[in-house]
């Protein structure tokens, strides 16, 4: 019976995202890649980018949230009553062929938000994103969990092992989280 719960869980949670990756709108093929002909070591250079996440009119705020409380910022003309949340303010960076780059902050400071910019899928506002490479592999990391104690999501309808258990909290650092 667990086997049938977790597998129809499973089967919602991948119809339920094919939903949603299938109702996107395309990405204009102007907005996908500029590929750079100028020699460079450089792979990649952002250049004083804003990037914004959804979009909200003043009229979607009134119920009851104020924009200090979603941290939105006004980015267009001071007539409009269109306000968003900043995903990137003023970012600068260049990344070189070969080199081996790490992407670590706190719960969001924009590390989501940069990754999904270099890959195309958060267009920015203003600023400018170069690309000197033919193509990028990205996989986006996005948390699931069942419905249940952490020792249900460890065994997934598994019969619990106490050895393999405690293997598995050791090999994802859950050691200190329990304490």
């Amino acid at each position: 019976f667990s086997f049938a719960v977790v597998g129809s869980s499973e089967c919602y949670v991948s119809i339920r995202r094919l939903q949603e990756f299938l109702s996107k709108p395309e990405i204009a093929v102007e907005t996908q890649k500029s590929i750079s002909t100028e020699s460079s070591d450089i792979a990649l250079s952002v250049s004083n980018i804003y990037c914004y996440w959804n979009a909200y009119t003043s009229d979607s705020l009134e119920d009851g949230s104020s924009e200090q409380d979603a941290s939105l910022s006004s980015h267009d003309s001071e007539t409009s009553s269109s306000v968003s949340v900043v995903a990137l303010k003023d970012l600068s960076i260049d990344l070189r062929m070969g080199e081996l780059v790490a992407l670590v902050g706190p719960v969001g400071s924009g590390k989501s938000a940069l990754m999904q910019a270099l890959a195309g899928e958060l267009l920015p506002d203003s600023g400018t994103i170069t690309r000197r490479y033919k193509s990028l592999a990205y996989a986006a990391q996005e948390a699931w969990i069942m419905n249940g104690s952490v020792k249900d999501n460890i065994t997934m309808g598994i019969p619990y092992n106490s050895e393999r258990y405690n293997e598995i909290i050791d090999a994802c650092g859950l050691d200190t989280d329990f304490k």
